[in-house]
């Protein structure tokens, strides 16, 4: 069951095909005070955004059927989802993954393996950017 979303609580979306990629992003988010929702693959991502709001989206670029790149062009098609931060998320160099980022309009690239502290301070100063719905109301 999915615990209730405090006022101010920012939500994440980590999206990773490799089960133990996810859940150790998810338990540092949560540590850090985040709600997290999580999807094994781009479809599944794509329909958390149909019924949840996200603040930020972690994807990995390498997954079937969708890869992260595709889900990232769709988030940035669609007006509203076109401002959701994307962080990517690869083993592929790190040289390869900047040039797709900056076609691509991610906001971040992260190389695995990753230093999970440093990701979660920069989804903090990335996250911190972006304006809380709730503050519009």
């Amino acid at each position: 069951m999915e615990e209730a979303q405090l006022p101010d609580q920012r939500t994440v979306l980590v999206v990773d095909d490799d089960p133990a990629i996810r859940e150790l992003l998810v338990l540092a988010l949560e540590l850090e005070g985040y709600r997290v929702l999580q999807a094994a693959d781009g479809n599944a991502a794509l329909a958390v955004f149909g019924t949840e709001h996200v603040d930020l989206v972690t994807l990995d670029v390498m997954m079937p059927v969708l890869d992260g790149w595709q889900v990232a062009d769709r988030l940035r098609s669609d007006p509203g989802t076109r401002t959701v931060p994307r962080v990517m998320i690869s083993g592929m160099p790190v040289d390869v993954l900047m040039r797709a980022c900056a076609s691509r309009q991610a906001a971040a690239i992260i190389s695995k393996p990753f230093d999970v502290d440093k990701v979660v301070a920069m989804i903090g100063r990335l996250i911190a950017e972006v304006p809380s719905p709730r503050a519009a109301r």
